[in-house]
């Protein structure tokens, strides 16, 4: 239900905003919107998987190996005191390595673990990068590119038209924010994996139209048919 109360609001909201802002900057709003989106979306997924690779899990690896290393060193001294003499010349005649291969297992190890927790951390931080993108784009193409175009729907011949088409345009430009922020939430949702609150997916599938925007839109269709 809460979903839906943002919902309905956000969708008054913009339709007053865009009627009283006019078509002109309302269609200059939501084109920087999808321009945005599309650009944020690209630069999201290849960032956050460069970020992962090359910050996130050389850490992860390193704090694995450290933690294996502190516990294979104690477990390998113990095993060589252990051993019978002949046994450890044996090992060191036929270039047995113990601690490598300590290491291998802790390649497994570490395989495992980022295994495990690239899923949800690349899709945080596509969350986090995609959303960073969309305001920087949208500021840029708003400023430079838009702003001096809009100030010829200002003269007074085609302002009470433009209003008009304002609170036409203010719809569709909530339809397309409800549409996004589902779509980003439904992104962020397996890193989050929360089930009290909210944020989880139990509560959105109880609301009464939110659902129909969090289970597939025109945001979700893009991104499939450009297979991002």
């Amino acid at each position: 239900m809460i979903y839906d109360v943002i919902l309905v609001g956000i969708f008054l909201l913009l339709i007053i905003i865009n009627a009283h802002r006019g078509a002109a900057k309302a269609l200059a709003g939501l084109v920087c919107s999808m321009i945005s989106y599309l650009a944020a979306t690209a630069l999201g997924k290849i960032v956050s998987t460069l970020i992962y690779d090359s910050i996130v899990r050389p850490a992860v690896d390193k704090a694995v190996v450290d933690a294996l290393n502190n516990t294979a060193s104690n477990t390998l001294e113990s095993v060589t005191d252990s051993i019978p003499a002949w046994i450890a010349g044996i090992l060191k005649l036929n270039s047995v390595d113990l601690s490598t291969i300590v290491n291998q297992n802790s390649s497994v190890v570490t395989k495992a673990v980022n295994d495990a927790l690239r899923p949800a951390a690349v899709s945080l931080i596509s969350f986090l990068v995609t959303i960073l993108f969309f305001f920087i784009i949208y500021f840029l193409l708003r400023v430079v590119v838009m702003n001096p175009v809009l100030k010829l729907f200002e003269l007074p011949v085609i302002r009470g038209v433009n209003r008009f088409f304002g609170a036409v345009i203010g719809f569709i430009d909530a339809f397309l924010l409800v549409s996004l922020l589902a779509y980003l939430l439904r992104l962020l949702m397996p890193a989050i994996n929360s089930q009290g609150g909210i944020l989880n997916e139990s509560t959105i599938y109880n609301s009464f139209i939110f659902y129909h925007f969090y289970s597939g839109n025109i945001f979700t269709a893009i991104t499939s048919a450009i297979g991002l």
